[in-house]
């Protein structure tokens, strides 16, 4: 959904960006800096967001599980063609229509993180009984 990739995107401090605050083109794939196409995925860690989520701001915009209307879906992250990328913080909202296909938009596969059980302390042996 929308909620799930802004919250993966930039955490839960409020930031702007998934890095912080302040706009940095060399945290990210957008036309400020090049290279003006998509590239392989986490060329840029130090774009990464405080959950270790690579690529969420610029590269392509990504599809949501968000319906934004009839036959719309919302789209986030912006893309490698979007300049100063106020499109590119994660808060910003797009729609599109929801059978679009084109260069700028992508979509990211996700998968639930695996329920971790809970610890268990293990007790150690009791000591053996002498026999007689």
């Amino acid at each position: 959904t929308e909620a799930e990739w802004e919250k993966a995107a930039r955490g839960t401090d409020g930031r702007a960006y998934p890095w912080g605050n302040a706009f940095d083109p060399a945290r990210l794939n957008s036309h400020d800096a090049g290279p003006f196409d998509t590239t392989e995925v986490g060329q840029y860690p130090t774009g990464a967001s405080p959950f270790g989520l690579l690529d969420a701001a610029g590269q392509v915009y990504e599809w949501t599980a968000t319906d934004a209307g009839p036959a719309r879906a919302i789209v986030k992250g912006g893309s490698w063609d979007d300049r100063g990328c106020g499109v590119c913080r994660p808060a910003a909202r797009h729609a599109r229509p929801a059978n679009m296909k084109h260069v700028l938009t992508g979509f990211r596969l996700l998968r639930e993180a695996a329920a971790t059980p809970p610890r268990r302390a293990i007790a150690p042996p009791a000591p053996a009984t002498p026999a007689r």
